[in-house]
């Protein structure tokens, strides 16, 4: 629903909880898994969450947001799909990059178009950075 920054941002960060959940292809990645960990927690926070919120509640323009409420919707449908591709031997290669790829548009969209608390703008960067070392070969 329109306006509903805070369910909109919960929805992604389940998505992202859900793709990124595999263990790392590589063991070396396994060193940076207490930061994926970290970086979820931010984002799943009642903090971050209210602050998407406020972020929405408080812009003159509520339009442009209303565009990324719809990105931040469309994710976790995304990787339904994927996951059912996966299930039936149906993904493509590439198909875990190009998903962490919209993920880190994504976050990029939330960063350039809400006006963040510097605690929200700080749990974007976290949050795109877990993606980017998990995106996969």
């Amino acid at each position: 629903m329109p306006g509903d920054a805070k369910g909109s941002w919960k929805r992604f960060v389940g998505g992202l909880r859900t793709f990124l959940a595999d263990l790392p292809e590589h063991r070396h990645q396994d060193q940076f898994l207490a930061f994926r960990e970290a970086a979820l927690a931010l984002a799943e926070s009642d903090k971050m969450q209210a602050d998407i919120q406020e972020a929405y509640d408080g812009s003159d323009v509520p339009e442009p947001l209303n565009v990324v409420l719809q990105e931040l919707d469309a994710f976790p449908l995304a990787v339904s799909v994927h996951e059912a591709e996966v299930k039936a031997g149906t993904a493509k290669p590439g198909a875990k990059k190009a998903l962490c790829s919209a993920a880190k548009t994504i976050l990029g969209s939330v960063d350039n178009v809400f006006s963040l608390s510097p605690f929200a703008r700080v749990t974007v960067a976290v949050l795109k950075e877990a993606v980017e070392l998990f995106s996969g070969d």
